[in-house]
């Protein structure tokens, strides 16, 4: 096998966390390519193999030769599991030797939100109505589960408000933030922190820095669009009434 990317950024998140952004940003940077390269192989692991993982690593690797990955929360554990045949992982009596032994001393990036409820109201929207992102162009920028702006429907407007769902996805937040706290003080890894209210863009100018990357965004702008807010706020207020109204 080829060696293993030595310029890499691993995006760790949870669900509607804003992770889906920041991977646009570092993509349009030229700044890898970080995808959640990994999913197709959850349910799949006995096809896993050194071939697999080249593809990863060529799929995910820029123009500028950076490696980009996203994990979610919920595929730290089912990665490492995935890795530990295929890479030299030496034992250093931290856990997840496998998935740390994926690249050379990677930029990790922990994406977090601050307004849980609004998160939890985000993901119960986005699974009953099936739209998890919007995109100006078919042509730019496309993630996962998208609809484009211009056949963008009425589908989130029709979701029906409910509160024990919204509380169900806020509780499976907390245990994936949860899981992403422990998994970096097990490993001792110190990420880069990005809360999505505070986010600016200055990630990209920090690890352009960090590789010695010269990074032109003049006149780039994001293809994806925001989520239409009006439902959303609603719900969120609703769900916060009624939490009251069980208290």
């Amino acid at each position: 096998m080829e060696t293993t990317p030595n310029r890499s950024v691993i995006i760790c998140a949870t669900q509607r966390s804003g992770s889906t952004m920041v991977c646009e940003d570092l993509t349009t940077a030229n700044i890898g390519r970080p995808e959640e390269w990994f999913l197709k192989w959850q349910n799949d692991h006995k096809s896993f193999d050194e071939q697999a993982l080249e593809q990863i690593y060529e799929s995910g690797t820029s123009d500028s030769g950076i490696f980009g990955l996203k994990l979610m929360a919920s595929q730290l554990v089912k990665t490492n599991w995935l890795l530990a045949p295929v890479v030299q992982a030496k034992s250093d009596g931290r856990p997840f030797a496998a998935l740390r032994a994926l690249v050379q001393s990677p930029e990790w990036v922990w994406i977090r939100r601050r307004d849980s409820i609004a998160q939890a109201v985000s993901h119960f929207l986005a699974k009953k109505s099936g739209v998890y992102h919007v995109v100006k162009s078919e042509q730019g920028f496309r993630p996962g589960s998208f609809v484009s702006e211009a056949n963008h429907s009425t589908k989130i407007s029709d979701v029906e408000f409910d509160f024990k769902g919204i509380m169900a996805e806020w509780y499976s937040i907390q245990r994936d933030t949860l899981i992403c706290s422990m998994f970096f003080e097990a490993t001792a890894i110190k990420p880069i922190e990005i809360w999505y209210e505070d986010y600016t863009g200055s990630l990209v100018e920090h690890l352009a820095s960090q590789f010695g990357v010269t990074v032109n965004t003049e006149g780039k702008e994001r293809n994806l669009t925001r989520m239409p807010q009006g439902r959303s706020q609603d719900m969120r207020h609703k769900f916060v009434e009624e939490l009251f109204a069980r208290a």
